[in-house]
């Protein structure tokens, strides 16, 4: 089975005998060592972390671990930010470039800066809330769920249900993989966030 293959609960259970399975990443302690980092490098380093949090939170269907990976990552882009901001008073760089500059592709980057910009208060809610944004979230403007936003989410469903994925899959050009990749993995944070605030509405 592959690394990142999601499993079945009773799977997840099998594998871990009913208890919960040890994490890559200690939470608390990403958080501490997240709060002293002085490179954007080290930020960037927990930020990947929180994406393989986020893959071990799929695969055993923890929904703790997801929201501490979201938070983990909300962290260190807001660490990225203030040090991206700090490398500007210094020397001038607009803290985008400083980023790209670093190895970020220029998508993460600006949803690096856009969480930075985010005002304290706003940023702490979004901490505090049972499902934390995705960092895609502060970059979005708000919209209404109107009619056009409801024939948009029926068209999506409609293209899912008719086409399969696998034959889509093998029609992707090898060279724009990694681009579709981080375009499902954007979807598939959408759609968990929009899934869990369905839910509570109807709590």
């Amino acid at each position: 089975m592959a690394n990142n293959a999601v499993l079945t609960v009773e799977q997840a259970k099998a594998i871990t005998g009913g208890r919960e399975p040890l994490t890559p990443v200690e939470f608390t302690e990403a958080c501490k060592l997240l709060a002293e980092c002085r490179g954007i490098d080290e930020a960037k380093y927990w930020a990947d972390k929180a994406s393989a949090l986020a893959a071990w939170a799929k695969i055993y269907h923890s929904t703790r671990i997801a929201r501490e990976a979201r938070l983990l990552k909300l962290h260190a882009y807001r660490r990225m930010a203030e040090l991206a901001k700090e490398i500007k008073k210094s020397n001038g760089t607009a803290p985008a470039k400083v980023l790209t500059d670093q190895g970020l592709k220029k998508w993460e980057a600006n949803e690096v800066m856009a969480v930075g910009r985010v005002s304290k208060e706003k940023f702490e809610a979004a901490v505090a809330a049972a499902v934390p944004p995705a960092p895609s979230y502060f970059k979005r403007s708000a919209v209404a769920f109107n009619g056009s936003v409801g024939n948009a989410m029926r068209a999506l469903h409609y293209f899912t249900i008719r086409i399969d994925a696998t034959e889509m899959a093998q029609q992707v050009p090898p060279k724009e993989v990694k681009y579709y990749q981080r375009m499902v993995e954007s979807l598939s944070d959408w759609l968990d966030e929009f899934d869990q605030h369905l839910k509570g509405a109807k709590e």
